[in-house]
């Protein structure tokens, strides 16, 4: 499993330390910065999974910097969790309007800063075994297919080949490659074999060519 990556931006050095050395001991790679600037610097390097956000900061704000991620940034995909002395239910409020995802007050339990990050983690991992394409949902844990809700049943084979060209979206996949994925006993090659479970595939989808694409002469591909 990848190692969660963390930034935490806090100008107490205090502060800054003992968050630094608990979400460590659990495993975490976690850097800390004392200033938005510093966090910036390496933001532009290495791009962390969580980012732990005080908003009183020595030059740059909390919120500044919050803005500048979302919206110059355009970056939708990090986890921002303030941690903040600022309790009043308005600050809460207008840090989880300005795309914040989540907010802990300080002085906080150690316990709690746990097991919030372990809850974002959770759920980053499970959105990212999720994959949605047009009306169909693949998810990649449970190795389920799904169209519109109702479970898709396929076997291990056709799953392997339509998860395939589903993981490489975009890419022309050729007919040898998913041959690969066929269990073939006497080892014959046969360029019928891969064509035969396309066509059982797009059967149990109910695709008409439409989803799974033939390239003549090439193979398959999924846009």
């Amino acid at each position: 499993m990848k190692q969660t990556v963390i930034y935490s931006v806090e100008d107490d050095v205090s502060i800054a330390t003992i968050i630094n050395k608990t979400l460590t001991k659990d495993g975490h790679y976690v850097k800390s910065f004392y200033d938005a600037e510093s966090f910036l610097e390496a933001y532009k390097q290495e791009k962390p999974d969580i980012l732990l956000l005080d908003l009183m900061l020595p030059k740059m704000q909390g919120m500044e910097l919050l803005d500048l991620l979302r919206n110059t940034y355009n970056d939708s995909d990090l986890v921002v969790i303030i941690v903040s002395a600022k309790e009043g239910i308005e600050d809460r409020i207008i840090g989880l309007d300005n795309g914040a995802d989540d907010y802990i007050i300080k002085p906080f339990d150690l316990s709690e800063l746990r097991s919030r990050v372990n809850a974002h983690i959770r759920r980053n991992e499970n959105s990212k075994s999720i994959i949605k394409i047009g009306k169909y949902t693949f998810n990649t844990t449970k190795e389920e297919v799904s169209k519109v809700g109702k479970i898709i049943e396929l076997t291990r084979i056709e799953y392997n080949i339509l998860m395939k060209l589903v993981l490489s979206r975009g890419q022309i996949i050729s007919r040898d490659e998913l041959f690969k994925l066929v269990n073939v006993k006497d080892g014959g090659y046969n360029s019928r074999t891969v064509d035969n479970h396309i066509k059982k595939i797009r059967t149990k989808l109910n695709d008409n060519g439409n989803f799974i694409v033939s390239i003549y002469g090439k193979g398959y591909i999924i846009y």
